[in-house]
């Protein structure tokens, strides 16, 4: 398609997978390669075994903030701080299990600090607050497939 002053193209996409970077996920999807490991349904608490792909380095047992903050720190680094959440820099949301760690820390622990990190539009509101987006904030259905719809 031709560019015209009306279209829109994606100049930069990034994620974080159990595998890593768009490159490593990219790379490991194509060598057949899965993330699924056993963990303990109720981290460090044991519990059933459960098939989870997790971000490396992380249980099921949650931190507030969460300890993927660094990751989104590091995605969202490629622009100045304030640049985020204009109208030509939106940003769109998306996830799998979104905000579970969270609700399952809030629910063990009762600690509060955890209810922010464990809804959609509280945490989206948090990482906007905390990392200076603007306003054009969006959320995507938090299903499973909301990362390719997103990017969509």
């Amino acid at each position: 398609m031709p560019d015209t002053p009306a279209s829109i193209r994606i100049a930069a996409a990034g994620c974080v997978t159990p595998f890593g970077d768009a490159v490593r996920t990219y790379s490991a999807l194509m060598r057949g390669e899965s993330a699924l490991r056993a963990v303990p349904v109720r981290g460090r608490d044991g519990g059933d075994l459960v098939p989870l792909a997790l971000l490396p380095g992380r249980d099921l047992d949650e931190t507030a903030p969460p300890a993927w903050m660094d990751a989104v720190r590091g995605l969202a680094g490629c622009l100045p701080a304030g640049e985020w959440g204009t109208a030509s820099r939106p940003v769109f949301v998306t996830g799998s299990n979104f905000g579970v760690g969270g609700l399952y820390a809030l629910r063990r622990t009762g600690d509060k600090a955890f209810g922010v990190w464990g809804a959609p539009p509280t945490c989206t509101e948090e990482l906007r607050r905390s990392l200076g987006w603007g306003s054009n904030v969006s959320i995507i259905s938090l299903a499973c497939v909301s990362a390719h719809l997103g990017l969509l």
